[in-house]
């Protein structure tokens, strides 16, 4: 299995406000994330601009691990944009994301240990999580259970398999 691994700014959609109405605007426009890489787009890509772009399976069916704020965060009424974008319309074999803000300097080492797990180490998707999760507990750092898994927890990385 690949490896897609997404480091970059998002913003989560609210199809329920705090009133329990949905708000106008549509939650396809609402999630979006921003990248920095200085060939990378300027401003916000909504999940409906990323849909327009293709609606075709990712090839390889990819792990997709998309460290960003909210990336896996859904509302009272539906699940995470994100998610559904991945796993439903580019068919990912799985998603990790996260369910609210994360912290940028967090999410880069937490990032490179879940992919060491995962490419050097050969742990299955669960089992790394896990395991990177234990770490920073053991620091006294709670934030790696912001993660969220949607996958079965046994996928594991093929050797050769890059991010």
């Amino acid at each position: 299995m690949d490896l897609l691994y997404l480091f970059c700014h998002a913003n989560a959609a609210e199809t329920v406000n705090a009133a329990s109405f949905r708000p106008y605007v549509k939650p396809e426009v609402q999630a979006y994330l921003m990248l920095d890489a200085s060939d990378a787009p300027r401003g916000p890509l909504q999940v409906g601009q990323l849909r327009d772009i293709s609606c075709d399976p990712i090839p390889g069916r990819p792990l997709v691990v998309f460290n960003a704020c909210g990336s896996a965060a859904g509302d009272r009424a539906y699940q995470s944009e994100f998610l559904t974008l991945f796993v439903d319309t580019y068919r990912a074999r799985g998603f990790i994301g996260t369910d609210w803000t994360v912290n940028a300097v967090f999410a880069d080492a937490f990032g490179q240990r879940l992919i060491r797990r995962l490419l050097d180490d050969h742990l299955p998707v669960a089992e790394a999580l896990a395991a990177v999760g234990r770490e920073a507990l053991a620091v006294g750092n709670p934030f790696a259970f912001i993660y969220a898994l949607y996958a079965r927890p046994d996928l594991t990385l093929l050797p050769g398999a890059a991010p």
